[in-house]
């Protein structure tokens, strides 16, 4: 019968009005008048009058005054339902409630819990995750959680972090007390300050501190960056930004006196010399070229870490003409003695031309400006390595003043010099964007130096250019 007749939800009767009414019905005698009465067709009346109904009590379950269900009682063989029957029917469906309603609550619970757990291990790893220090602060300003980055700045591990007193690791900041407790009215702030670590060390820090009220209270999070980096960039930047100025006054300083010593001449109707005129114009030509390096590593300062550089446009280029070029200009500029020497009388290869005589006129202007006197070399040549490949080789010979040997493993390095270089003025970038230019090209380039005695800076670039990769054929 409930398969071929279930109850039907739209007709406002036995179950389906109990269900909406809360309330029971007792049918204490059910008469064939009421079975031909409810059935829906003469199968069902047949179905219903072979079950033998005799009585039926339908009893809601309810849970604060909401039902979960019904349980319907039915009595057969002339049995009957009278008050006492419905009383138990509703003690029994009433505890059936309860027993549906606690399962129900228990699923929520477990099914809560689960999401709130889950919920924890996002946050737990997300908050290990960031790569910034993270300390979390309670009301009384102490140290209620740390990352494992905040651990790693402090010198720490977590239960000591815990345990440590916010004045031990922050006693020079004078907004310390405002966030940590008492409260500050304001809800966030923002600044620098220097934090202590484990072994004592001072680290400078870029602080944001941000106010939460909880449900449990208001914490204060601080979200601290190590900014010893940025100052250290900050402070080189500042020095090679004056180095430059100063450096970019000689060039000009000198194009302007040659410029003025060609103007006085023709000033005063004298003839010009042409090879005065040609020295003077080669002179304003070389500390042009100057300048325009010195710009260059301005634009090499505010490159950012990540670019790829400038334009790299490789064609054949005969190395000995172009070392002959950079000789010749940077001779123009001062008096001392350049010489080449080069095994071949010409040595081509796929390069940048424009990048390769940067990184050649650095070099020789390096040389001669470390070395007060003697002669400046460069020695150009063919090798061979130990397997077969073939390399142009180009090295620049000063007799100096040297790099220590300290300085030496990190002379590539942005904005490191050697510590002997005294009033000479540089940037400290030179070497270091040579290294790329070379590398770029696949190459390699080595310092050798000793202090007092002079330096040989070497270059080696690749006769033939590695092979690109073959794209797949089609299909």
């Amino acid at each position: 019968m409930q398969e071929r007749y279930p109850d039907d939800p739209n007709r406002d009767e036995g179950i389906t009005r109990v269900v909406r009414s809360g309330r029971p019905e007792l049918y204490p005698d059910i008469t064939d008048d009421m079975l031909v009465a409810g059935a829906r067709d003469a199968e069902h009346l047949d179905i219903l009058r072979r079950v033998g109904l005799s009585a039926a009590i339908i009893m809601p379950m309810l849970v604060r005054d909401r039902t979960v269900g019904v349980i319907s009682f039915i009595a057969e063989s002339g049995r009957r339902f009278d008050e006492s029957d419905l009383a138990l029917a509703a003690e029994l469906a009433r505890r059936a409630a309860l027993a549906v309603d606690n399962a129900r609550l228990y699923d929520a619970e477990r099914a809560a819990r689960e999401q709130a757990q889950e919920a924890q291990d996002r946050f737990r790893a997300l908050f290990a995750g960031v790569p910034d220090a993270i300390l979390v602060l309670d009301r009384r300003g102490r140290i209620s959680d740390a990352n494992q980055a905040a651990c790693d700045l402090l010198g720490y591990d977590l239960p000591e972090t815990l345990e440590t007193a916010l004045e031990r690791l922050a006693p020079t900041h004078a907004g310390t007390a405002a966030l940590a407790g008492p409260f500050d009215p304001r809800d966030e702030w923002r600044g620098e300050s220097e934090l202590r670590r484990k072994d004592g060390q001072l680290v400078p820090v870029e602080i944001w501190a941000r106010r939460l009220d909880l449900a449990t209270g208001p914490i204060v999070i601080w979200l601290i960056r190590d900014i010893s980096e940025r100052i250290v960039a900050d402070q080189a930047r500042e020095e090679v930004l004056t180095a430059i100025s100063h450096d970019l006054r000689n060039p000009l300083g000198s194009i302007k006196l040659r410029a003025q010593t060609l103007r006085r001449a023709i000033e005063r109707g004298q003839a010009p010399d042409l090879g005065r005129l040609d020295e003077g114009l080669a002179a304003i030509d070389a500390m042009s070229s100057r300048i325009a390096s010195l710009l260059e590593d301005i634009v090499e300062i505010a490159r950012t870490r990540g670019s790829e550089g400038p334009p790299f446009s490789p064609e054949p280029a005969d190395l000995v003409a172009l070392a002959a070029r950079c000789v010749d200009e940077a001779g123009a500029a001062s008096d001392r003695d350049l010489r080449v020497a080069a095994d071949v009388p010409t040595l081509v290869g796929l390069w940048d031309a424009q990048s390769i005589e940067r990184v050649v006129l650095n070099l020789l202007n390096n040389a001669l400006k470390y070395s007060i006197a003697g002669e400046v070399t460069v020695h150009i040549e063919r090798i061979a390595d130990e397997q077969g490949a073939h390399w142009a080789s180009l090295t620049i010979q000063d007799r100096g003043i040297g790099i220590p040997a300290s300085d030496l493993p990190r002379i590539f390095e942005r904005y490191r010099r050697g510590r002997n270089v005294g009033q000479v003025a540089g940037t400290g970038l030179g070497l270091t964007g040579a290294k790329q230019i070379i590398e770029r090209h696949g190459g390699a380039i080595a310092v050798a130096s000793e202090e007092g005695r002079g330096t040989r800076v070497t270059i080696r670039l690749p006769l033939e250019p590695a092979p690109l990769p073959e794209a797949p054929l089609p299909g």
